[in-house]
């Protein structure tokens, strides 16, 4: 169920149905959770890279098509909950507040100002 609320400042009214003054130590906690998930696709993608590089280099043969793509694809997202990811860049180029709000499932919408990932998130899950 999705509940819809009017506010003059829509991103601080969703960081705190998220939590993020009631218990300081806990969304702290909530963004180095966020913050190493981030990490480790990353690293995921780097080494999937390098390990691809590699193999071409030491075989003529082909991998079987779309075994790159997918443990790119895979490799290459931060699941922030369940049924909801975000890519790495994605990741990288949006505030851990914001991660940390979405990842307890709470999104906003505004006509402007609202950062792209919690627009492409909010209109995915409103279309599920």
């Amino acid at each position: 169920m999705r509940h819809c609320m009017r506010a003059q400042d829509s991103r601080r009214l969703a960081l705190e149905l998220a939590g993020k003054w009631r218990d300081p130590e806990a969304w702290s906690e909530a963004v180095r959770e966020v913050r190493a998930k981030t990490s480790a696709a990353a690293a995921a993608v780097k080494q999937q890279a390098k390990d691809s590089r590699r193999t071409q280099k030491r075989s003529e043969d082909d991998p079987a098509p779309g075994d790159a793509a997918a443990a790119a694809a895979g490799a290459s997202v931060v699941t922030l909950r369940t049924g909801l990811w975000v890519t790495v860049e994605e990741a990288s180029e949006t505030e851990d507040d914001m991660l940390v709000m979405l990842s307890k499932g709470i999104a906003y919408a505004t006509a402007e100002g609202t950062e792209p990932v919690v627009k492409r998130l909010y209109q995915q899950v409103g279309t599920v």
